[in-house]
């Protein structure tokens, strides 16, 4: 919404009345509308990604969202992750985190969380994190590119 402005010589001639001068001048001008800063864009590029104790064709990763995140592999654009993508490689890709975290979880199909991890190793643009590195079977790339957290290690003897 704008500010309105109401010329002193209205006022002053009395055509526009002071106080709804300064009425209208307040309800166009509110301190919440000037002090919302722009919408800013948190994304953290992976750039190294590795799979350690499992052999290559028992390779499945997923990759989900917990709120509003989006994805992007290659030079393709970045797309709304609305469901799990699972890879059968380990791409290098890029995902926005500035309204949701996201979930990179490596499954083998072993029950009992089998013996493969997870090493996920990126940087954070635009936000003050500028490196993130993150090691076990399912983590979390949190809301705001603040960095990677571990929610299951995996096999403590892989992660040395």
């Amino acid at each position: 919404m704008r500010c309105l402005f109401v010329p002193r010589t209205l006022v002053r001639q009395r055509r526009v009345p002071a106080i709804c001068a300064l009425g209208m001048t307040a309800a166009g001008c509110t301190a919440a509308e000037e002090s919302q800063p722009p919408a800013r864009t948190v994304q953290v590029h992976l750039d190294s990604m590795g799979v350690h104790g499992v052999a290559p064709l028992q390779l499945g990763i997923l990759v989900y969202a917990d709120g509003p995140a989006s994805v992007q592999f290659g030079a393709r654009p970045l797309h709304q992750l609305a469901d799990t993508v699972r890879l059968r490689s380990t791409p290098s890709f890029t995902v926005d985190v500035s309204h949701g975290a996201v979930h990179v979880e490596f499954v083998d199909g072993q029950l009992g969380g089998g013996g493969g991890v997870l090493l996920l190793s990126g940087y954070v643009v635009g936000a003050n994190s500028t490196r993130v590195r993150g090691v076990g079977r399912h983590l979390l790339i949190e809301q705001g590119g603040t960095g990677i957290r571990v929610i299951d290690r995996g096999n403590p003897n892989l992660m040395r």
